[in-house]
This record gives C-alpha cells, structure tokens and sequence, in this order.
C-alpha cells in the first residue's frame, strides 16, 4: 500500500514538473517569436528597404502622445535627416499623427498586427525600447551628437526642433510634407474664395498676401505656461503688420488662429481693411492655407514654425514665445532654432 501510494506521489510530482517545463518552453518560444531579429520585423514594414538590407541598423524616434501636428512634423522630418546622415533605415508606427495629411514615403512604417504567439500587438515602441537609446540635450538645440550614431538598431527621446537637422534635405522634406489632394483642393477653395470678397469688395488688386498664425487656447493651459510658454501680445501682432505694411506693396492679411475672437479684437486693420479671417474649424485646412500665402507672422509653437518654413517668403516671429528662467527657455538656442534669414521682433 505504501509503495503504491509513493507511486502515485511520484507521478503526480512529474506530471506537474513536466506541464511546468512545457509551460516555461512555450513562454520562451513565444518571446523567441516576437523579438526574432531583424528578418521577422521587416515582415511588418512598408516603404523601406527588401530582407536584403538586413543588415542596416534601424532609427525610430519616441513620439509623445500630447504633440501636435508641428511635433509630429519635426519628429518626421528630424528622424529622416538623421537616419540619412548615419546610413541607418528610419522606422515609425502606423498610428503616427500625420500620416493621412501629407505624401510621408521615406520613412518606414511598423505594422502592429495581431501576433498569435504572443496573445498580443506587438509595438514599435515594445520593440525599440531593446535597442541603444539617445536622448536630445534640449528640445530646441541642435544636437551634434545624433549625426554620429553607432551602426546598431537606435531609439532618439526628444524633440528634436532644430532646422539644422535637415537643411541640407530641405527639397526633399517639402515634397514630403505636400498636402494631400483633398486637403489642398478645401484649403484652395477656402483661400481663393476668401481673396475674391476682399478684391471685390475693396475694389483692389492684391500684390502681397502674408498668412498670420495667432495660437493662444491650448498655450494657456496651467502646463504649458508653467513650462514656459508665453502667447503673443496684441503690441508684437501689430508691430509685425506694420512691418510688411511697411516693406511690401498692397498687402492683405489672412489670419487663422485658435481664438479669433480675440483676433478680431486686437488686430488694427489699415483702412481700407486689409485683414481676412478665416476659420476652417480644421487644424490642417488652416494650417494648409498659411502655407498658400507669400509671408507668414508667427506666434507660439511649432505650428507657426512649419506653415512659415513651408511658405518660404519673408518671416517675423514673435522673439519673446518663452518665459525667461523658464524650464522652456533653459533649453532653447534661438539661432538653432528660428533660421537666420527669420525676423525677430
């Protein structure tokens, strides 16, 4: 009897060790699976090079849930140049903000198909967080160290909002960030429209057309002012009118903003009135047709950074956008920052 009964204890113990193994074995397999080298990651990438190019290291960039389009749009266009400079292969997610805005073909994309090893969705983030991370000095500085990378699969962790990135890509990164046919036909329309009432109505023909991006709401939210961020004042907005009123023929000022109420409350219009409002209740429809005009007012943000880069006329931007002994200030380097054909005022 009680050599039965130690056989039976003896047999339960195995049982239990060997599904215990068979547990960790599976876990393991299923791990394997989901990290198994390059060859199984390119599996879920489009836009970049075949299983040939294996061997060339990834770059993929953090990307910060609470950015808006202006972020997104250095993110892409920092991550990019960088990858170009060290001969490295850029990556992104598919969920990346601004993909359905602009023509983004030369950075790859990260599928994040069901894996069903894993019972779960594999991220490009899960994935990089593996790999050599680099984190920016500032969020406003260049930084040097990123144009050396080392040869292996990298992860950048900042900002990276400096036009020095990606200068020497300037053709190629304002044909990545065309518009797509839809926006760009609604925002032509929107302008064109818009032109045609004031010529009609002020019985003028327009030489000059200079788009003014004011952006208070979300820049006076407690965070963003506690990190440093200051809105522009009604004395900088009419400074920089006067400015183009003073250097330019037959001006007309298309303005967008967040707050148009305010707006049209602190703008002083030459008479006749040489100020156009527009809201398209669309972030990129305004955005688009900044970029449709001949010069650009800035205010706070990377929003106005990018509709007056795209623009590519004459540029004032608004000098004091953050707070002296602010955490945003400490890591801003003004001539990294705004180019140095820029105006400050």
């Amino acid at each position: 009897m009680k050599a039965c009964s130690l056989f039976k204890r003896k047999k339960w113990f195995s049982m239990v060790v060997f599904l215990l193994a068979g547990a960790i074995s599976v876990l393991h397999f299923s791990n394997w699976i989901a990290s198994i080298s390059k060859h199984a990651e390119l599996k879920l990438l489009r836009n970049i090079p075949k299983a040939k190019d294996v061997a060339v290291p990834m770059l993929t960039i953090k990307i910060y849930t609470a950015g808006g389009i202006g972020n997104h749009m250095f993110w892409y266009a920092s991550l990019l140049a960088i990858a170009k400079d060290n001969d490295m292969i850029p990556v992104l997610s598919e969920s990346f903000k601004i993909t359905s805005y602009f023509n983004l073909t030369k950075v790859g994309f990260a599928s994040e198909s069901y894996n069903p090893l894993s019972f779960r969705r594999p991220s490009l983030d899960a994935v990089a967080s593996h790999w050599k991370q680099v984190k920016e000095l500032g969020c406003c500085c260049f930084d040097v160290q990123v144009t050396n990378l080392s040869k292996i699969d990298t992860q950048l962790d900042g900002y990276f909002q400096s036009w020095k990135y990606f200068i020497k890509y300037q053709p190629l990164i304002r044909d990545q960030f065309r518009p797509n046919k839809k926006i760009l036909r609604f925002a032509e329309n929107l302008l064109n429209d818009a032109l045609s009432e004031y010529t009609r109505k002020q019985a003028t023909r327009l030489q000059t057309v200079v788009g003014v991006h004011v952006r208070r709401g979300d820049m006076l939210d407690k965070v963003n002012v506690k990190l440093g961020f200051q809105v522009a004042s009604s004395q900088y907005l009419n400074s920089a009118l006067q400015h183009f009123r003073t250097n330019y023929n037959n001006c007309v000022f298309v303005v967008c903003s967040n707050d148009l109420e305010w707006t049209r409350q602190q703008l002083k219009s030459d008479s006749p009135s040489d100020l156009i409002f527009i809201s398209s209740r669309s972030a990129i429809v305004d955005f688009t047709i900044l970029t449709l005009t001949n010069h650009t007012i800035m205010t706070t943000g990377s929003f106005s950074w990018w509709a007056a880069y795209l623009t590519g006329g004459s540029v004032v931007y608004f000098r004091n956008w953050t707070r002296p002994g602010s955490e945003l200030r400490n890591q801003l380097c003004p001539e990294d920052y705004f180019l140095p054909n820029w105006t400050g005022i």
